[in-house]
């Protein structure tokens, strides 16, 4: 329950000079909660809202708004990265009530500027159930994206963890039915969650500002 980067009114930018919170070779740390009064407003630092490297394993992040304020409307995005990930092993929201994180609004200084940024070979760390939207590049960016789907297993960031491709999606105005493929790790579970935006990215890829829906499926045989 900190304004770190902004004022006790949550809403006047007094950013850090650098990150807003800055975690080295510091694991299992827990940054918010599920609970209402848990969470962080972490908005307007010169640098990443929150930046874990090193071995800053096991750090979890959820309940906090990133760059913007609770009402999600005001535009206080850090001037990098809304979460920096040189790190494995962590979590980004949750599938609990409450671990949503809201991450928007940042990459306004242009250096990085994607809500989830992913450097090095980090890997196994779970990025879930989040609203993550109006970043400047991307809401999630494996390395240097937009970053074209790979053979199943290529090392990287998140073992490149490829998206699905959406073949179809239609809505009657009461359920919506979307279809698609996934081409990752034979004979492995997946879960995959599908978002809506009210707009697209710049990049031409959509981010997620609302969840609607989770779907765990297993991949076939190689």
């Amino acid at each position: 329950n900190n304004e770190i980067g902004l004022a006790s009114d949550g809403k006047t930018p007094l950013g850090n000079g650098g990150d807003g919170v800055y975690l080295s070779d510091s694991p299992s740390n827990q940054i918010g909660g599920t609970d209402l009064l848990e969470g962080n407003l972490i908005g307007a630092n010169h640098g990443n809202g929150i930046n874990a490297l090193g071995n800053s394993v096991h750090t979890l992040v959820e309940g906090n708004f990133i760059g913007t304020d609770v009402s999600t409307l005001l535009n206080l995005g850090n001037r990098d990265n809304g979460v920096n990930l040189a790190s494995s092993m962590n979590t980004i929201g949750g599938t609990t009530a409450g671990a949503s994180n809201t991450i928007d609004y940042n990459g306004a200084g242009g250096q990085a500027g994607s809500g989830v940024q992913l450097v090095g070979s980090p890997n196994d760390d779970e990025i879930l159930s989040n609203s993550i939207y109006e970043n400047a590049i991307l809401g999630i960016n494996l390395g240097d994206g937009p970053t074209p789907n790979h053979a199943p297993g290529t090392p990287g960031p998140n073992n490149y963890q490829n998206y699905p491709n959406l073949t179809m999606a239609q809505s009657d105005g009461t359920s919506t039915t979307i279809q698609g493929s996934l081409d990752s790790v034979p004979n492995t579970i997946f879960m995959i969650q599908v978002y809506s935006s009210p707009a697209t990215s710049l990049s031409g890829f959509g981010q997620g500002k609302l969840m609607l829906g989770t779907y765990v499926t297993q991949t076939g045989p190689a």
